[in-house]
């Protein structure tokens, strides 16, 4: 995102069309996937093979339970503005992405279900969604929509914005592994590689808490902050560190 969207990708119809779902950090890191359950594994691959092989075209339609509360929405949508301009191109299509996800969810409903259902859409080509589904996107959308300004941020960081980015991660990162406050010097070890020297790391330092993104929990003595330590501005009112250090 930071180095191969633009403003203008982000803000007009390209992104726009997207349905993006963010994150920092993976569930889980494996060299080997964990072993699926065998007998889940084939019948969901016996579930979805009619749905792959289906032919011809299907329309979705709203219950009339649905539409009601679809134009209600929808008027109390468009009355609100977008947290970053440039969302609008996503934001006012949100009413299509909310359609396609109802759809969806619809649709994972029926797969594995009894296959009389699959016949009876497969004769009609229709598919009834229900006020259930599009309830149910609506909160996935709107969960979703809370991380799009951060990640918005990102698209064409300068160069500083984006160190102080990786700075900030380090400090989370050691800081949900530890919950203790990060020592200074081993901030200064980690992220001295990208930025540079002391002066710029002190720059960037101040910078994030300047921005109300990490605090300095102690302020350290000397002219090696013998004791400085920080903590995301999430953590609250961290408690000092231990004279311990961290490990890797």
């Amino acid at each position: 995102v930071r180095d191969s969207v633009t403003n203008e990708m982000m803000s007009g119809g390209f992104v726009g069309r997207c349905v993006m779902i963010p994150r920092e950090e993976p569930h889980g890191v494996y060299p080997e996937p964990p072993p699926a359950d065998p007998v889940v594994k084939h019948t969901l691959a016996d579930s979805l093979v009619p749905w792959i092989a289906y032919e011809g075209l299907c329309e979705c339609r709203r219950t009339a339970e649905a539409t009601k509360w679809f134009e209600e929405w929808y008027m109390d949508h468009k009355s609100k503005k977008p947290a970053d301009p440039r969302l609008e191109g996503w934001w006012n299509r949100k009413d299509d992405h909310l359609h396609k996800l109802a759809a969806l969810l619809r649709l994972a409903e029926l797969i594995g279900s009894n296959p009389e259902i699959f016949n009876e859409v497969q004769t009609s080509h229709t598919l009834t969604v229900e006020l259930r589904h599009f309830e149910k996107a609506a909160v996935i959308l709107g969960e979703e929509e809370e991380r799009l300004p951060k990640l918005v941020a990102l698209v064409g960081a300068s160069i500083d914005a984006r160190h102080n980015d990786k700075l900030r991660a380090i400090i989370e990162e050691m800081y949900s592994k530890t919950r203790v406050p990060v020592p200074h010097h081993f901030v200064m070890r980690k992220a001295i590689h990208f930025l540079g020297d002391a002066w710029h790391f002190d720059r960037a330092i101040e910078t994030l808490r300047q921005q109300q993104l990490i605090s300095v929990v102690t302020p350290g003595v000397g002219e090696k902050r013998r004791g400085k330590t920080y903590a995301p501005m999430w953590a609250g009112s961290a408690e000092p560190a231990s004279s311990e250090e961290p490990t890797e």
